[in-house]
């Protein structure tokens, strides 16, 4: 089988068109993208450590393949085409049913603090488009309480071989979490809250897919289930990473995607950070207490946009 690997500008096209949306202004057209790629007789790596290759055989479309594991073991496949793999709304480098790509912290240092009981912070500035493979808080349990680190989305368990694991386990879906070996670790001993303001979910409209911002009605801090873990290679310094679980929709919510992040309830944190599996696993259940959805604009589908206006709704036409 000959692989192709695929350059980093082609992902960032990928990424920035993966809403369906049209090119960014400056962006090449799709066919001018097809020369940036170069021929390769295997995987090969990218910016970030994670690896990505092109299958291509004679009874398949080309696809989007990530290559975590030696042999190469595809986490991840999206049709590579422009009608197929731009009209997806998970960016086909993170290509997953069951994702949850985006979402966002705003909240205040006050409010984190006295949110999960901490007494330091790490310096934070307002998120609005968090996403694959970048640094944001978790909490974690430690002997005298609660601490706050900064964690790289992307679930890298400690005996990777390297962060590229990470490219196919930004979410773990709670059915799965006592099967595969990389959930089931950090499941049973390194559970841990992600905080957030409120994330986004993408609804397919044919041609075009609509982004929803989906929070609590009043506002307020949350906190998504999630799974961490310390990576450390040979020579340099640790990496912690983290995985949201996801779950079952609510029926507000399936009417855009049909999973969710698992959301705690604040009176639930201690039980999911430091009960056992199964009681924590009785806490992975849909959350539907006041939660609000709105459609906004498709700015937010392109990674590099990151400001308050990516939160302001959109009148639906």
């Amino acid at each position: 089988m000959a692989e192709t690997l695929i350059s980093t500008r082609l992902l960032e096209v990928i990424s920035n068109r993966a809403a369906g949306n049209g090119r960014s202004p400056g962006e090449p057209p799709f066919s001018d993208v097809q020369g940036h790629f170069r021929g390769h007789d295997g995987p090969g790596q990218l910016d970030g450590g994670c690896l990505f290759g092109m299958r291509r055989t004679s009874n398949e479309a080309p696809a989007v393949v990530c290559y975590p594991t030696e042999p190469p073991l595809s986490l991840g496949i999206a049709p590579y085409t422009e009608q197929s793999a731009f009209n997806q709304h998970q960016d086909p480098r993170w290509y997953n049913p069951a994702m949850c790509g985006r979402f966002y912290l705003t909240a205040r240092p006050a409010e984190l603090k006295k949110m999960f009981k901490v007494d330091y912070l790490p310096e934070l500035v307002p998120r609005y488009n968090i996403a694959p493979a970048q640094l944001s808080p978790i909490v974690i349990p430690v002997e005298k309480g609660r601490s706050i680190h900064m964690a790289r989305w992307g679930l890298v368990p400690s005996w990777s071989r390297d962060l590229s694991l990470g490219v196919g386990m930004i979410n773990a879906p709670v059915e799965t979490l006592d099967e595969k070996p990389a959930y089931r670790t950090a499941f049973a001993a390194q559970r841990c809250l992600v905080p957030a303001s409120g994330f986004y979910e993408w609804q397919n409209k044919g041609i075009k897919n609509q982004p929803y911002r989906i929070s609590l009605r009043n506002g307020a801090l949350i906190a998504f289930a999630g799974l961490w873990e310390r990576w450390a290679p040979e020579n340099g310094e640790p990496v912690e990473t983290f995985a949201i679980i996801t779950t079952q929709a609510t029926k507000l919510v399936s009417e855009v995607h049909d999973r969710m992040p698992a959301i705690i309830a604040p009176a639930d944190y201690r039980s999911w950070l430091t009960a056992s599996a199964n009681t924590a696993k009785k806490l992975l259940v849909p959350y539907i207490s006041g939660m609000t959805i709105a459609p906004v604009g498709d700015r937010v589908s392109n990674v590099k946009n990151d400001d308050a206006e990516l939160l302001r709704p959109v009148v639906m036409s």
